[in-house]
């Protein structure tokens, strides 16, 4: 019999399942760190490229460079606080 376990999220909500479904999130949220990780390091090795040819341009820098550099600051964070 596979007894209940307890989990604290970093929001504060609390999971109570089995053991097998607490080390199925483990490894589910390892392999989405892994994911991110590869996708960071894909755009810090120039593999992956953006448009800068319009960065100039205000309206389009606060369109889409905002978000982009707003989405990757947060991807980055989620990174140093998982291997923290």
């Amino acid at each position: 019999m596979k007894m209940p376990k307890m989990i604290c999220t970093s929001t504060g909500d609390i999971l109570i399942g089995t053991l097998n479904e607490t080390e199925k999130l483990k490894e589910i949220n390892k392999e989405l760190l892994e994911a991110l990780e590869g996708i960071i390091e894909l755009i810090d090795n120039g593999v992956l490229v953006r448009d800068i040819s319009e960065d100039d341009s205000k309206s389009y820098y606060l369109k889409q460079g905002l978000e982009i550099v707003s989405k990757l600051s947060k991807a980055k964070q989620a990174i140093t606080k998982a291997t923290k």
